[in-house]
């Protein structure tokens, strides 16, 4: 069953074989640990084979084991080069375990094949968000405005003035929304909420009125009230 598996990666040049029939099966049947308990004796006699352990990786995700995903997974990075696939599979998997610092870790190396995306920049910022880490998500943040200089998506636009607010830096919020407001047409009334607040806090009193009241004439309920 293991070669049959193998030999379906061969053929599809594919790492991480989300699909594999046999892994299915074996589940299906009751039969995932004994196929486990064969991949641990294959690996004990093949120990660089990095297919054998992301076949294994497939199996503990099936079963909802993420620790013991990772293991398998941070045996691979040891073995294979920098992938970025590989570090976005990890980022999702430290996620599900609650593990911060191996999300920025993961973020911090697709940043590094991947410096053109704004995403993974406010990706990563979010995360120093989340455990208040305030100096270098503003790091972060920097880095991706003197890579990228015109940035135009209104999602991401909004994404860093959430990290402005997130963090009570509320002038430096305020330009970032009134790009995204110019850009986005979907989204205006959420948009101009969360302007309006940013005025509000900053003491512009005048502005933020403007926005509340053009929340309350265009907004749903929720943002009228919040309004």
């Amino acid at each position: 069953a293991i070669n049959l598996v193998l030999e379906a990666m061969e053929k599809s040049c594919q790492y991480y074989p989300y699909e594999a029939q046999v892994i299915e099966e074996a589940k299906a049947s009751g039969k995932l640990d004994l196929f486990i308990a064969a991949l641990k004796n294959r690996i004990q006699a093949e120990p660089n084979k990095t297919s054998l352990y992301l076949i294994l990786a497939e199996c503990y995700e099936k079963q909802g084991k993420y620790k013991l995903e990772i293991e398998c997974y941070e045996k691979v990075e040891s073995l294979l080069p920098p992938q970025i696939d590989f570090y976005k599979t990890m980022e999702r998997l430290y996620g599900l375990t609650n593990n911060p610092q191996k999300r920025i870790w993961c973020y911090e190396k697709i940043i590094e094949l991947e410096p053109e995306n704004i995403r993974y920049y406010t990706d990563l910022a979010y995360e120093y968000l989340q455990i208040w880490k305030k100096e270098e998500a503003i790091k972060i943040i920097e880095r991706l405005l003197v890579v990228n200089k015109e940035i135009n998506d209104p999602g991401d636009l909004r994404s860093i003035a959430e990290i402005y607010e997130g963090f009570g830096m509320y002038k430096e919020a305020i330009p970032f929304y009134q790009k995204a407001i110019e850009r986005d047409v979907f989204n205006l009334p959420y948009l101009k909420l969360r302007l309006g607040g940013c005025y509000q806090k900053a003491g512009d009193f005048v502005k933020a009125k403007k926005m509340l009241e053009d929340v309350i004439m265009t907004g749903d309920q929720y943002e009228k009230q919040s309004a």
